[in-house]
């Protein structure tokens, strides 16, 4: 009887196990001005970008570095390398998909080819680049190294 009852559990776990969807992680190179997140450190944006940042924000697993109209972030395990670029309002940035902060996020889709989308952010799943927006459109344009598919 117990060997009945393990071998029901286990063949419940895997039922279970082999049904979970698994979370495939996608490394894009970005690049801005030669600013590679996932190879590029703070010392190369302090040279490329020409100053030092205006502020550091500590996050919970990392910092963000604020210079004018622009955020690169450094965080997770590799606290050396930049992890995500990101543009404000007033950056005077265009993405590679030609999308420019202040845009409508109804433009913003129209040239993307895949993306997905939340309440507040478009993806393009293709390139790694996250758009922010609100009611007035696209708020801040995120390069990014690695994240979810």
């Amino acid at each position: 009887m117990k060997i009945k009852i393990l071998l029901i559990l286990w063949l419940c776990v895997f039922i279970l196990c082999s049904c979970a969807k698994k979370k495939e992680v996608a490394f894009f190179e970005n690049n801005y001005k030669g600013l590679r997140p996932g190879n590029s450190t703070l010392k190369d944006a302090i040279e490329i970008l020409g100053r030092e940042p205006n502020k550091i924000e500590k996050t919970s697993n990392g910092s963000n570095y604020h210079f004018e109209n622009i955020i690169i972030n450094i965080s997770g395990i590799d606290q050396e390398h930049i992890n995500t670029i990101s543009f404000l309002i007033g950056s005077g940035y265009t993405c590679p998909n030609e999308i420019a902060v202040g845009e409508s996020v109804e433009s913003a889709k129209s040239k993307i080819s895949m993306y997905k989308i939340t309440k507040n952010s478009l993806y393009d799943t293709d390139k790694g680049i996250f758009y922010w927006y609100d009611k007035n459109g696209i708020n801040k344009i995120v390069l990014v190294y690695k994240a979810l598919k």
